[in-house]
């Protein structure tokens, strides 16, 4: 009898930056860097997009794209998703 398991654990250590940049009381820009290594071989992430802020409601829009390069010794060796989203935020 053979037996499989296609569970794992991967630790990476991450850094990364983000920030929020105003155009106006409005509009404003948000953006986030990061990227990491360890037991995988690489793996990083960005978005950013824009933003309105309405009285108690933000909506927020824009692309992300995030890759995570396992290695070749492992099921899946690399993925990579990109896409828009759309995000509502709200304040009370």
């Amino acid at each position: 009898m053979v037996k499989r398991s296609d569970s794992m654990e991967h630790w990476d250590a991450i850094a990364g930056v983000r920030g929020l940049h105003y155009l106006n009381d409005k509009w404003y820009i948000p953006y986030r860097i990061n990227a990491g290594a360890g037991d995988s071989d690489f793996t990083w992430s960005a978005w950013g997009g824009g933003g309105y802020r309405f009285t108690s409601l933000d909506v927020l829009f824009g692309w992300r794209y995030m890759t995570y390069d396992v290695g070749s010794d492992t099921t899946i060796d690399e993925i990579d998703i990109s896409g828009p989203f759309v995000r509502a935020m709200f304040r009370w």
